[in-house]
């Protein structure tokens, strides 16, 4: 069984994509040896139609979870955390709704949820067809702080973005979280701390550009190598806001930007130009 379980899971991962169709075909060859697959064939069976490089087959896996009911296979927490996958991959649009109805079942059979868990849905309500449904996410995250699952790096990062995608305003309570997340030890990602500076610079009024510009040395103290377009974003930022410009950082920038070796991009020269045009003096 676990030669054949290391086998589904090569296809799951697959460098082309999930090849799901051979791995259904060597599941159903083991079946009819008269193997007796594991729960954690079933869970890495579901991971490969989670994948499905054209969405995924959810259909397919919900059957699958029936059989394995059926046979009397106990189903654990990554059988669970595979189900979830495969709702939140559905090619146009997440079934977040089906996934907690997944969880219910998950905690009424005993089964205790991980923060892989809590993460998976998270994803599934970010990916939501009607929009991300970023308060049940937020709802969700305090309720697993409460009952003691410990968030990690994902679980910030996936959580800013649900709720920055649909709610930039909301980008004080999504700095909060990320303050969180770095009293924890835990290091942002790149793309998580751009999209918090960019939705500050968006948003914030006044001088609320220097607190884009403290999100981005803590982006740096924390190891996370800004790109260029966060650079020009900031950029950008310093040029447009009221008054004369703060074009003497605009400059600061541009330099330092350059000699960490990333190239600027034609925003960044148009930008720099407009700070630079708008200093005091001409």
């Amino acid at each position: 069984v676990g030669m054949y379980t290391a086998l589904i899971r090569a296809m799951a991962m697959a460098a082309g994509g999930s090849e799901w169709k051979k791995a259904l075909q060597l599941f159903s060859k083991m079946v009819r040896s008269g193997m007796r697959p594991h729960a954690s064939t079933y869970s890495t069976l579901i991971d490969a139609l989670a994948l499905a490089a054209d969405g995924s087959q959810l259909k397919r896996a919900l059957q699958l979870y029936a059989e394995m009911l059926q046979t009397g296979v106990e189903p654990d927490v990554s059988v669970f955390n595979s189900l979830l996958c495969a709702c939140g991959n559905v090619s146009g649009g997440s079934e977040w709704e089906r996934a907690f109805e997944l969880l219910l079942e998950m905690e009424e059979g005993g089964i205790e949820p991980d923060v892989e868990t809590c993460n998976l849905l998270i994803t599934a309500l970010r990916k939501s067809r009607e929009g991300s449904q970023w308060e049940t996410a937020l709802r969700l995250f305090e309720e697993m702080v409460e009952e003691g699952i410990e968030p990690n790096r994902k679980t910030y990062n996936v959580l800013i973005d649900t709720m920055l995608s649909a709610e930039p305003m909301k980008w004080k309570r999504a700095l909060g979280l990320f303050g969180e997340m770095r009293e924890r030890g835990l290091q942002p990602e790149r793309e998580t701390s751009a999209l918090l500076i960019e939705a500050v610079i968006n948003v914030a009024h006044e001088s609320d550009w220097e607190t884009a510009l403290e999100m981005f040395e803590e982006m740096k103290l924390s190891g996370v190598e800004p790109s260029e377009e966060t650079y020009t974003r900031l950029i950008g930022a310093l040029a447009k806001f009221p008054g004369w410009g703060e074009w003497e950082i605009a400059v600061e920038l541009f330099d330092e930007m350059r000699d960490s070796g990333i190239k600027p991009i034609d925003a960044t020269y148009y930008w720099l130009i407009v700070a630079m045009t708008r200093a005091r003096g001409g």
